[in-house]
């Protein structure tokens, strides 16, 4: 291969182009190691920021309704009449309701594993020979009452001897003022 002469001003030319080929690979290979790979870095912390912040506004709604709910039910409590007492509510449903002939009930002291055993009432109910309908309505007065009193257990439910109604057994718990 026959050797080209290149006067200086080709060479200078060349040697531009050269360097600018170089200059740009140079610049190809910077932008993506460097600023464009942290580019890509900061775009998935700003989307993994957001979620958290999303996270965040969720979770300060959430404790604020349920902080709206929890003043909703003080507020229900603090409408009971200053003595409340869960047993003595019974008795005045059940004779209301003209049940009081067919029940027992008892106090109950919560066992400990209620959180707060301390601060509950609680009544086992023990129905027999109910109409299913009494049954309903028995329980539309309590939950009627706005007294914060609700069905913690039906331990059980059956025909009464000689299928006149039913047996059941309740537990029904209220929070204390």
């Amino acid at each position: 291969m026959a050797k080209v002469k290149l006067d200086k001003r080709d060479r200078a030319g060349l040697v531009c182009a050269v360097v600018a080929v170089g200059l740009v690979v140079f610049m190809a290979c910077f932008c993506f190691l460097g600023p464009h790979k942290d580019f890509h870095k900061s775009r998935l912390k700003l989307a993994q920021l957001r979620a958290q912040e999303k996270l965040a506004f969720e979770t300060r709604a959430e404790e604020r309704q349920n902080l709206q709910r929890q003043e909703q039910l003080m507020e229900r409590i603090r409408g009971r009449e200053p003595r409340f007492d869960l047993g003595a509510f019974m008795s005045k449903v059940l004779r209301d309701a003209k049940l009081d002939e067919r029940t027992d009930l008892q106090s109950v002291k919560p066992s400990s594993r209620f959180e707060h055993a301390d601060n509950l009432s609680m009544v086992q109910l023990k129905l027999k020979g109910v109409s299913l309908a009494d049954l309903v309505d028995l329980l539309h007065r309590i939950y009627a009452s706005k007294n914060l009193v609700v069905l913690h257990k039906l331990d059980s439910i059956r025909p009464a001897p000689g299928n006149k109604g039913l047996d059941c057994n309740l537990t029904l718990i209220a929070p204390k003022a």
